[in-house]
């Protein structure tokens, strides 16, 4: 096209949703709210705001105003046309423009022009409660066949922010099929969706943009992602000897969720499967005892660590010997020992019985005291140890 009017020098890259012209000039708005504009200067070629976060773009002939989402107002091009004078601070909601001003709407419903008097630019009515404004520059709505945004990707609880309007003058917008995940919401003027999402998953939605000229709709998909998050109890309980499981669960998405132990290790014998997150197997003897690690729940979007706390109980295990020597008629003493999980432990003499004059404590196994004369011999006897995890029985000789 025509050089001087913008025929040349378009915005480069990608991520662009809408593009605005004057006469002369054109302003493209990607989906983060920024603008790039090029042409004829005196047309708002040049001036455009260098910020983002912008939410709707409307034209005179030969100059833009810009609406931004803290609402102010940014206008460049011909001063004639509106493109300076735009009213100063924010609780602006809506942009409108005829072919020569522009007029804005306020939070509290009182209006605000600019530019030329013959075109708006003066007049406007004092006082507050007004609901919108009419001009009769309309233009059918319409999205490019492709639309950069039909796919759009965000994390649960970030802020997110995107100008999904159409191509048009005029337009409102409304949601007609699906819906907008919890936490977003939909400016019916400017097409800008934004907020901060708290719901993960996959959204598709169609997006209508009406004027008196026409309507267009969209479908847009928008995925929330989130990195997992832990369901399952940070501690687990097993046996020595016996077989058991645990499933360590967590959510996010995408869903598929890989499992690992990432800071120390399991006991002996047991395993945790980085698909389903089961723990499983049967801990060897002698692992009794509390175990930490930490275990990483990993998706595309992120890892997440959990602090892990594993309990594997087990019965006595004897640790001394099996046969100790009294002399009848002189004290004497022995410690029966054993170890396991939970560490409190009973001993009791549960087959024979102990010379006269010996006995044995039932909460330090103390075997002790003076055999009697005539004790003299081998006697055998068994003793058995218990937790609450179980028994274990020592064949004894004394």
């Amino acid at each position: 096209g025509n050089t001087a009017s913008g025929g040349i020098s378009a915005a480069t890259g990608t991520g662009y949703t809408q593009v605005f012209a004057t006469n002369t000039a054109f302003a493209a708005m990607t989906s983060d709210g920024s603008i790039i504009a090029w042409g004829d200067t005196a047309g708002g070629g040049t001036g455009a705001p260098t910020s983002s976060g912008y939410r709707q773009v409307v034209s005179t002939g030969s100059a833009f105003a810009a609406l931004n989402a803290d609402g102010s107002i940014a206008a460049w091009g011909s001063t004639a046309t509106g493109g300076t004078d735009a009213p100063t601070g924010t609780g602006f909601t809506q942009v409108f423009a005829t072919g020569s001003a522009f007029a804005a709407l306020k939070a509290d419903g009182s209006i605000t022009t600019w530019g030329s008097t013959e075109g708006g630019g003066t007049g406007a009515p004092a006082g507050t409660g007004y609901l919108t404004v009419q001009s009769a520059q309309t233009s059918d709505p319409a999205y490019a066949s492709s639309s950069a945004s039909a796919g759009l990707t965000t994390t649960k609880l970030q802020s997110f922010f995107a100008n999904l309007g159409a191509q048009g003058v005029g337009a409102r917008y409304e949601v007609t099929v699906g819906s907008l995940p919890a936490g977003l919401t939909l400016d019916a003027t400017s097409g800008v969706v934004s907020g901060t999402t708290t719901a993960m998953g996959f959204y598709p939605f169609t997006l209508a943009a009406s004027s008196p000229s026409g309507t267009a709709s969209q479908v847009f998909t928008l995925t929330v992602n989130q990195a997992p998050s832990f369901t399952s109890a940070a501690s687990a309980t097993f046996t020595a000897g016996t077989s058991g499981t645990f499933t360590v669960a967590a959510i996010g998405f995408p869903a598929a969720i890989t499992y690992a132990v990432t800071v120390g290790t399991l006991p002996s014998g047991l395993t945790l499967d980085a698909t389903t997150g089961v723990l499983s197997g049967t801990p060897a003897a002698g692992t009794g005892g509390v175990t930490s690690f930490t275990i990483t729940a990993t998706n595309t979007t992120g890892s997440t660590d959990q602090p892990f706390t594993l309990t594997v109980n087990e019965s006595p295990a004897f640790t001394s010997a099996a046969s100790t020597t009294f002399t009848a008629g002189t004290s004497g003493t022995f410690t029966v020992a054993a170890t396991g999980v939970p560490s409190l432990i009973t001993y009791a003499v549960t087959v024979g019985a102990l010379p006269s004059g010996l006995t044995l404590n039932a909460s330090t196994g103390v075997l002790s005291g003076t055999p009697a004369a005539g004790t003299g011999g081998v006697t055998s006897f068994t003793i058995t140890a218990t937790n609450t995890t179980g028994s274990t029985d020592q064949s004894f000789t004394l």
